[in-house]
């Protein structure tokens, strides 16, 4: 039922309705599948139902049968979304999952390439929300490995922005600090259909960053002409 386009909504149905002994006793029955379940347009939405309701340690089949097939996994269209549940109900919080966890670890292994994949990048962005200040800091790495590129492109940009959101604010300000390090390519950004994105994620940040935000006002307002004459550094003017 599971795998059949109106048998999966009765699935997840049961899966949320049903008492604790009976939902142990259906999720006995996806043990063995989740990979087959990655595949289809129906299935996957029981696996996350699954994710959603049940405790962590009753849905630990989950990570563990996604080990080994991380990446691909992270670029499919269904499979992205049973790794964003599985950040957001088992990454965070006292019942955090070690195996999740240890998927993240073979996940981010890739984290350059999966940064730019239109999928892959939702996972990416909630690793950056809910994952551990470790796994936060080696999506930064990732970032800054090629940082104007990714600020950029139409994928990694989101990336770049939710990482000067969550990010530590050491790592925020290492990102914002290299960014304004070289000015004529942050004012490309700033007249960038993705750039620009990037560039007012940094006008956005508070604390101790107050002066790179100083810097990065000050230099938009000295080419406010140049920087105004795209419609995206417009926007970028018009905010400030």
């Amino acid at each position: 039922m599971a795998f059949e386009p109106f048998g999966c909504r009765v699935v997840q149905l049961a899966l949320q309705m049903a008492d604790a002994t009976r939902k142990e006793t259906l999720v006995m029955e996806l043990q063995g599948h989740v990979l087959d379940a990655v595949s289809s347009p129906h299935a996957n939405f029981v696996i996350q139902k699954a994710i959603e309701v049940l405790p962590v340690a009753s849905a630990s089949f989950v990570p563990e049968e996604l080990k080994g097939h991380m990446t691909e996994v992270a670029r499919h269209r269904f499979g992205c979304r049973i790794l964003c549940r599985l950040i957001e109900h088992h990454l965070c919080g006292s019942s955090c999952s070690s195996s999740t966890a240890e998927l993240m670890d073979e996940m981010l292994l890739e984290a350059e390439q999966l940064i730019h994949h239109n999928f892959a990048r939702h996972v990416m962005e909630l690793i950056l929300e809910h994952g551990t200040e470790e796994h936060k800091h080696r999506v930064a790495g990732a970032i800054r490995a090629n940082l104007f590129h990714n600020a950029k492109n139409r994928n990694a940009s989101y990336v770049v922005e939710r990482a000067l959101v969550f990010c530590s604010a050491a790592d925020r300000k290492a990102i914002t600090s290299e960014l304004l390090a070289d000015p004529e390519r942050f004012l490309v950004l700033a007249t960038h259909e993705c750039g620009s994105h990037v560039a007012k994620a940094v006008l956005s940040l508070n604390g101790d960053a107050a002066r790179l935000v100083r810097q990065a006002k000050e230099l938009l307002l000295q080419s406010a002409s140049r920087v105004s004459a795209s419609k995206y550094g417009k926007r970028i003017m018009d905010d400030m």
